[in-house]
């Protein structure tokens, strides 16, 4: 059997583990065993029987809530498996895992101070006795450093992840959406997507407007060149032409006899005539 199959089997172990330690944490209930009621339930709660009871009581007992990273740890030991991932030593993974469990469960008997119940219930009795410790001795914010140090380094060595990377990505890319969600205009990822938003129109042209007030603009400079031109033709027009001027001539002026003589009347001669007779007038005007 090549190391390859071996891998696959151990990361089905381990991915089944996982499971069945969720499961029994989360269906867990105190009333299926005896040790917690004086009366048992008739029918059990927890979906793994009676060993998952139990198990779940010694998860809770010892770690608290921070147990549920247990689930956590098996899928990831599962996905290296699977993916062929180099392992480093045993005794430093086992190491790794011990110290991730003191320091959660520290952490959250840390953060879930309010009474020594729910100490007890966050992070286990583990957790409330070396949450006490480190505050008796190092105080609040020294416990907290210590925890979180011992914490991010257990990750280090018993998930053989690197923090670094991780969190350099997971900026960067919480960058790139709060820049796009600013812009307003968020870039959609696949092939497909961006060829079919290729093809569509637009609803709304936002470039018409733009389009009609330039169409309008070089209407107006057509006119006013047409003027222009119109106007230069005129003034070209107005020089070739010949002066050509209308008036009256100057006439001498009549003297004070003329004048004189002119206003003189000739007499009106009236002859007799007799009634019922017909002369025709005279023709000396």
């Amino acid at each position: 059997m090549n190391q390859q199959r071996v891998n696959e089997i151990i990361g089905f172990v381990f991915l089944a583990i996982g499971i069945l330690v969720f499961i029994s944490l989360v269906t867990y209930d105190s009333g299926d065993l005896r040790l917690f009621a004086s009366t048992a339930n008739v029918r059990m709660h927890n979906f793994v029987g009676i060993f998952g009871a139990y198990l779940a009581a010694g998860i809770f007992f010892l770690m608290g809530k921070s147990g549920f990273i247990i689930s956590a740890l098996c899928l990831i030991w599962a996905i290296n498996k699977f993916t062929a991932h180099e392992a480093p030593k045993l005794y430093i993974k086992i190491s790794g895992t011990i110290v991730l469990f003191l320091a959660l469960s520290s952490l959250l008997s840390l953060l879930f101070n309010a009474t020594n119940a729910s100490r007890m219930t966050a992070g286990g009795i583990s957790g409330m006795l070396l949450s006490g410790l480190l505050q008796r001795y190092f105080g609040t914010v020294g416990a907290y450093i210590i925890v979180t140090t011992l914490f991010l380094l257990s990750i280090l060595l018993a998930t053989e992840a690197l923090i670094i990377p991780f969190t350099s990505a997971f900026l960067s890319k919480a960058g790139e959406i709060i820049s796009g969600i600013r812009s307003g205009a968020p870039k959609i990822a696949g092939p497909k997507i961006d060829k079919f938003i290729k093809k569509q129109k637009p609803l709304i042209n936002v470039g018409r407007p733009q389009k009609i007030a330039q169409e309008s603009l070089d209407a107006k400079a057509a006119r006013r060149q047409a003027q222009k031109e119109q106007d230069e033709g005129r003034s070209a027009a107005a020089v070739s032409a010949p002066d050509i001027k209308i008036g009256i001539f100057n006439q001498p002026k009549p003297d004070k006899k003329t004048k004189e003589a002119a206003q003189v009347k000739k007499p009106v001669k009236s002859e007799s005539r007799n009634a019922g007779e017909y002369q025709l007038p005279s023709t000396d005007l």
